[in-house]
């Protein structure tokens, strides 16, 4: 590669992760805005963890005043049947990330590092999670490989925005990921208190 080629290819990378931040943005939704031919639109800056602005309190809490992790399968099995479109947001169509945004931010009140769609980066880099192992997954936790994810309903099974002929659907984890293997991590969210 030439030192002009590198120089674009670098100032390209620079503008992006520029742009992302101005926009607060992650830098894969950034890249799927501008694909689809949309402009990133500023947003105000998003903390790393804390509840959101969505109210919580429709949904079964613990003992103790926080979200459980029952509550979050529930909001996401509500939305089974509904269409996918790759980059959407909403239930008017969405893909597997845009799904897992729209859940845990928009019904649960989860403020994520992009609370419009967050993607494989910013979900790793998100305070708001930790990782568990395979033997430990329950309902309401998250599934996730580099390009797929989904949520629990219980230790075998998740429900995930699949594809177009599927749309958002409950499969089995072991068979639900990727067409190519891909390496699968597990997460549990932490128990923010609920919004009044």
């Amino acid at each position: 590669m030439n030192k002009s080629a590198s120089a674009v290819g670098f100032t390209g990378l620079g503008l992006l992760l520029f742009w992302s931040g101005v926009s607060n943005a992650g830098v894969l939704s950034t890249v799927q805005s501008l694909f689809m031919g949309h402009q990133p639109i500023p947003g105000t800056p998003q903390a790393s963890f804390t509840s959101g602005s969505a109210s919580s309190a429709a949904f079964v809490t613990g003992g103790n005043g926080t979200l459980s992790n029952n509550a979050i399968a529930s909001a996401a099995l509500k939305y089974e049947g509904y269409p996918y479109r790759w980059g959407g947001k909403t239930p008017d169509g969405w893909d597997c990330y845009g799904f897992l945004t729209y859940v845990l931010h928009h019904d649960l009140g989860y403020n994520l590092p992009n609370n419009t769609y967050t993607g494989y980066l910013e979900f790793l880099s998100w305070g708001g999670k930790y990782q568990i192992s395979r033997a430990e997954v329950q309902a309401g936790d998250i599934v996730i490989w580099p390009t797929h994810c989904g949520i629990a309903i219980n230790n075998t099974q998740m429900i995930g925005a699949e594809n177009r002929t599927a749309g958002t659907r409950v499969v089995d984890i072991a068979t639900g990921g990727p067409t190519v293997p891909e390496p699968i991590s597990f997460y549990r969210i932490k128990t923010p208190s609920l919004v009044a």
